[in-house]
């Protein structure tokens, strides 16, 4: 047996999901219980009569004389559908039938809190009162509370689901798999539904933006056997074509000149940099006063600002080329003026 438990705090005790919610549902399904009581005995019309003694018949002897009164049998006289009142100030009055919205609408508004404490989309419980002609964006948006929710539970779980493989992988024999799993990662599903256009088109941004194609198919929900299958068909495919086996070589080419540019670049930058400090620094030897520091040293700003500047253009203009070989690398199309040492 493996606990898995809900949102287990630092003491170790797990957090109930419907302790906050069954005083609400008790609540609830006892008005559902006066909902229907309600309706078997005021849900309907019913006639009155005010201003008369109940009604009676005469009881007879055999010789026809009245001896006595009794109550009529009233189911005889319901089904007979007649009532004969005598009473001067007799009528027959309607009390209106009961309205049972009272009932549902404050259950409603009770099955909307226990949706917001438990992060139900109200769409999927009856209380879908102006949910009607939703669009999918809008749907989407309702559920992501539950997402968020399932998504808490995925980290929850892991630990535990985690020491159920290891479980399984021990009664088979498999040690050592057993063992690998300790450190393991559970790989959950997107709990968001998503349209195949919405998870394609975020899947295409993804690879514009750098993706490999591996996490690509995980992203996508793919098994490792399955991710490993597509993989072998998608070498295949390059394999066969000519064109992107030439364009792999040549980029390969490409991106080992371009390793080697760099090196070269840094290693030019450093020197040029050792080269402008001892610029300056002769400059310094050469031109600086001990006795008026500050008046000489003034004096000799100037040529040490235009050596600095000279050593920076020409460390610009070294960096032109290493630049226009890594726009290439981006895909991109150096522009722009080039550089003009005048």
């Amino acid at each position: 047996m493996v606990e898995i438990p809900n949102r287990p705090m630092l003491d170790g005790k797990p957090m109930s999901d419907i302790r906050g919610t069954k005083s609400m549902q008790d609540a609830i399904n006892l008005l559902w219980a006066y909902l229907f009581s309600a309706a078997d005995h005021a849900s309907l019309p019913a006639r009155v009569i005010t201003g008369q003694e109940p009604p009676k018949v005469p009881i007879l002897d055999s010789s026809g004389a009245k001896i006595g009164d009794k109550p009529i049998d009233l189911e005889q006289l319901e089904r007979g559908r007649m009532l004969w009142l005598t009473g001067q100030n007799a009528k027959i009055d309607q009390w209106d039938p009961a309205s049972l919205n009272v009932f549902t609408e404050v259950t409603e508004k009770a099955i909307g809190h226990i949706a917001a404490q438990t992060r139900t989309p109200p769409h999927y419980l009856v209380t879908n009162k102006g949910l009607a002609n939703l669009s999918g964006d809008a749907l989407i948006a309702a559920e992501t509370g539950l997402v968020k929710k399932v998504e808490e539970q995925q980290l929850y779980f892991s630990a535990a689901m985690r020491e159920v493989f290891r479980l399984m992988a021990m009664v088979r024999g498999m040690r050592r798999v057993a063992e690998q799993l300790r450190t393991a990662e559970v790989q959950w599903k997107d709990p968001a539904m998503r349209s195949d256009a919405q998870r394609a088109d975020s899947l295409i941004k993804k690879k514009q933006v750098g993706y490999p194609m591996r996490y690509l198919l995980e992203s996508d929900g793919h098994s490792p056997s399955e991710i490993e299958r597509i993989m072998g068909m998608v070498r295949d495919e390059q394999a066969m074509d000519p064109l992107a086996a030439a364009t792999a070589a040549v980029r390969q080419g490409f991106l080992m000149s371009l390793d080697s540019l760099t090196d070269q670049h840094l290693n030019g930058r450093q020197l040029m940099a050792q080269s402008a400090a001892a610029a300056v620094a002769s400059i310094w030897r050469t031109s600086v006063d001990p006795r008026n520091i500050i008046r000489s040293w003034r004096a000799a700003i100037p040529q040490a600002a235009e050596s600095i500047s000279e050593f920076q253009t020409r460390a610009a203009m070294d960096s032109e080329s290493y630049m226009a070989a890594t726009v290439l690398d981006m895909g991109l199309e150096p522009s722009g003026p080039r550089l003009n040492p005048a």
